[in-house]
């Protein structure tokens, strides 16, 4: 159900730029991503691109990923989402909330990337 979907995908290439706290964020903010997913009765599919590091070893320790997050839709790579999506750059969107462009419409053959970074400064 969630291939026929559009897709999203989280750019978790930002952690270099977060102090542990907000990494710590970042993790509990992709396990929201997966719950709320999962409990949907249109799933999405998600990938979290640049997964590694800090990041990666909270998401070790909860019980299940990456095996039952996998058979839920949700993939991570430790490769740039460039790299991951290089066939489907031109289907690649970027959300921000610095963009004055709202989208009306979810297209399924459109990748939304969420940058995957927590500033609280």
């Amino acid at each position: 159900q969630a291939s026929a979907s559009f897709q999203v995908s989280i750019d978790c290439s930002f952690e270099e730029h977060m102090t542990s706290k907000e990494v710590g964020s970042l993790a509990l903010q992709l396990r929201y991503c997966y719950a709320s997913n999962r409990r949907s009765s249109k799933p999405c599919y998600y990938t979290a691109t640049s997964l590694a590091g800090a990041t990666l070893k909270h998401l070790q320790n909860v019980c299940g990923f990456p095996e039952s997050w996998l058979a839920k839709g949700f993939a991570h790579t430790e490769v740039s989402l460039e790299e991951h999506f290089k066939s489907q750059l031109t289907n690649l969107v970027y959300l921000t909330s610095d963009s004055d462009n709202v989208i009306e419409v979810l297209e399924n053959n459109k990748i939304y990337v969420i940058g995957g970074i927590v500033d609280r400064k």
